[in-house]
């Protein structure tokens, strides 16, 4: 098979084997031959399929979708609300990429065979990110702040701050660090931040390594003491006091990282803070109010 094809109703596939095939299937199929290569978009149920090789299985359907005993390669779930109910045990020897979408495995998955596919000791069926290696699941923020601390003397001292704030709202990661804030507490290592100044030319590769222990110009590591269960989610903070006037025109880049039982893990986005808009927006304001010069 070569090229684009698609299948209207049932249909039944006995061979696909270049790279470059594709074959959309928008009714119930069954499968079965030499099926190792190119991608197979299905959009119905799946009766019987055995895929090999480089072969990729999408499944697209807007409802339900009913898979019986199969065998796949690389299989990505791309569907509805309704999720995929398996009936039967099936093999994914490459990839189950679920993308954090519904589904129901038989017998609990029990006598299913996964694989762990980013090699981060979970397989890929309970891996909430099953491409993600050291993945942190975490929703990140910050803010900063300029502060003027009075001197003795009556004046005034322009004080840069940055807040940085990571909150871990994902069920299935919250499980990996600890069901109950005690648990948690007790299975985590170190957490924190790294962060840099020089945030046009942050690496992630360098801040992962800072945070592991090394030493890299630019970077600092700022752990934090403990990690707070509030309100459903875990959250830790940090803050930067004290940055120098002198990199104020810089753009403060962190990063987040736990690490549970001897696993590292890394938020997947760094944070910046800008100070010159701050700056700009407040620094003449309050002049103007307080007489400061």
């Amino acid at each position: 098979m070569n090229g684009t094809y698609g299948i209207e109703g049932s249909g039944i596939l006995t061979e696909m084997t270049l790279p470059k095939a594709e074959l959309e299937v928008h009714g119930k199929i069954r499968a079965s031959g030499t099926i190792t290569n190119g991608t197979i978009y299905l959009y119905g149920d799946v009766n019987k399929i055995k895929a090999t090789g480089l072969n990729t299985v999408v499944l697209c359907g807007t409802e339900k979708q009913i898979i019986n005993e199969s065998t796949f390669a690389s299989l990505i779930h791309n569907n509805s609300e309704e999720g995929i109910e398996f009936t039967s045990n099936i093999t994914v020897y490459a990839l189950f990429n679920h993308k954090r979408n519904p589904f129901t495995l038989y017998n609990n998955g029990s006598d299913s065979t996964f694989v762990d596919y980013d090699s981060d000791g979970l397989k890929d069926n309970v891996d909430p990110y099953p491409t993600l290696r050291n993945h942190c699941i975490i929703d990140n923020s910050m803010s900063s702040q300029i502060r003027f601390q009075r001197n003795a003397d009556g004046s005034y001292a322009k004080k840069y701050d940055v807040r940085t704030r990571a909150m871990i709202t994902d069920e299935a990661f919250k499980e990996v660090i600890g069901a109950t804030n005690e648990e948690a507490i007790e299975n985590i290592d170190k957490v924190g931040f790294v962060y840099t100044i020089d945030g046009e030319n942050f690496s992630a590769t360098s801040a992962q390594a800072v945070a592991q222990g090394e030493s890299v110009s630019g970077y600092v590591d700022a752990p934090v003491k403990y990690i707070q269960d509030a309100d459903g989610y875990y959250m830790f903070t940090c803050l930067v006091t004290d940055i120098p006037e002198s990199d104020k025109d810089y753009t403060l880049t962190a990063y987040a990282y736990i690490c549970v039982n001897g696993k590292w893990y890394f938020s997947e986005v760094p944070m910046n803070a800008d100070f010159n808009s701050l700056y700009t927006t407040y620094y003449p304001v309050a002049c103007e109010k307080y007489g400061w010069e």
